[in-house]
């Protein structure tokens, strides 16, 4: 991942969105090997870099708003989580609709009550 994003950043461009998915995608790598404030960082400036690049209503902002919120919640920061993990299902249903899966898990995750 780190070589990607190196690559990326020459190539593309620091800010680029496809710097921005190498970021999120090792973002959740460190994640799941229990790196939180590592992967943290990273999620987070792919988000701004999403945001900049994309607009507000991309997929692609989607699941940084959705791996946001996993990392959140793994820190037991609940309801930052869903503040993101609720970002990311409008999205998902704004750009996929309720039958695609990733729409059907963030729903799952966080359109709780509470």
């Amino acid at each position: 991942y780190k070589m990607a994003i190196e690559i990326d950043e020459t190539t593309c461009g620091k800010d680029h969105p496809e710097v921005a998915t190498d970021l999120n995608n090792y973002g959740n790598m460190l994640m799941k090997i229990g790196k939180m404030e590592e992967a943290e960082a990273l999620i987070s400036r792919a988000l701004r870099i999403r945001e900049r690049t994309l607009g507000n209503s991309h997929v692609a902002l989607a699941r940084s708003f959705d791996s946001m919120a996993r990392v959140l919640a793994t820190k037991n920061q609940q309801a930052e989580a869903k503040t993101f993990g609720l970002k990311a299902l409008t999205i998902y249903e704004k750009t996929l609709g309720v039958e695609h899966p990733w729409y059907k898990q963030a729903n799952k995750d966080w359109n709780m009550e509470g």
